[in-house]
């Protein structure tokens, strides 16, 4: 996950004003840019029982999702911060499967 602070700065700003019209393209590339740590993650997190159940794939696009659609919900300004959204979506998203 190499980015330029200032670049990632940019467009989590600009995501988050929806003042561009290029920012949810910018948005989906930069959450896409997470998507193999995201399914590392998720392999991670499944068993292998419920990856029979659910792809991980599926969890991480559905993960995505949600994130693009809660991003003005997001509080952070880093990577670091980004990257803990994310993987607690992920979560979440994992913890509804076990239901």
């Amino acid at each position: 996950m190499t980015s330029t602070p200032d670049a990632l700065e940019s467009v989590i700003a600009a995501a988050k004003a929806g003042s561009e019209e290029g920012s949810k393209e910018a948005l989906a590339q930069l959450l896409e840019r997470y998507r193999p740590y995201l399914e590392r993650e998720a392999r991670r997190q499944l068993d292998r029982d419920l990856q029979r159940k659910v792809a991980d794939s599926d969890l991480v696009q559905d993960t995505l999702m949600a994130a693009l659609k809660w991003f003005p919900e997001f509080k952070g300004f880093s990577e670091e911060q980004l990257l803990a959204w994310l993987v607690a979506i992920l979560t979440h998203r994992a913890q509804k499967v076990l239901r």
